[in-house]
């Protein structure tokens, strides 16, 4: 004899009200899904920047270099960090690490060559109105030096590799 008891239709009112709700948790789920994803993104690219920097602190500056870094007509700022130098007789290269934006590394070396009788020649890439890497060509042909410097932009400043020969 237990009848169900008939359920009375939804009045207007109920479905406008469990809509909003309905909305808002579904809001709420993307937030948390949003963060839960993104967070991990976030932390390891903050953890990548803080190696990046380690690292680079960890390289010894031209400045406190035993060996030398490049001869004495390649003039190099003491604050320059070595990751590699190669010297070998006449000629050799390096990479360099320097804390000062990619443009005021080029007019640096630009200026530096020009001034101690260089024949600079300079190529800019750019991408976007900013400067993404840079080729300096510097000659002495009279005393037959030569060096190609190229820049690029690091995480903590710029990336220099320079490459130079010397006729004797």
């Amino acid at each position: 004899m237990d009848k169900a008891m008939p359920s009375l239709p939804p009045v207007d009112g109920d479905e406008e009200r469990n809509h909003p709700a309905r909305h808002r948790a579904w809001i709420w789920i993307a937030l948390w899904c949003g963060v839960f994803l993104a967070l991990p993104g976030v932390l390891v690219g903050l953890l990548h920047q803080q190696k990046a920097k380690q690292y680079a602190e960890s390289l010894t500056t031209v400045a406190k270099r035993n060996a030398p870094t490049a001869p004495e007509w390649v003039q190099l700022r003491g604050d320059y960090r070595v990751q590699e130098a190669k010297l070998t007789g006449s000629a050799g290269n390096a990479v360099l690490l320097a804390p000062e934006p990619l443009e005021d590394t080029a007019e640096y070396f630009e200026r530096t060559w020009q001034r101690t009788g260089f024949q600079v020649s300079k190529n800019l890439m750019s991408h976007d109105q900013e400067i993404s890497a840079a080729i300096l060509n510097a000659s002495h042909t009279t005393e037959g030096r030569f060096a190609l410097i190229t820049l690029s932009r690091s995480t903590h400043g710029t990336r220099i590799e320079l490459s130079w020969s010397e006729k004797k």
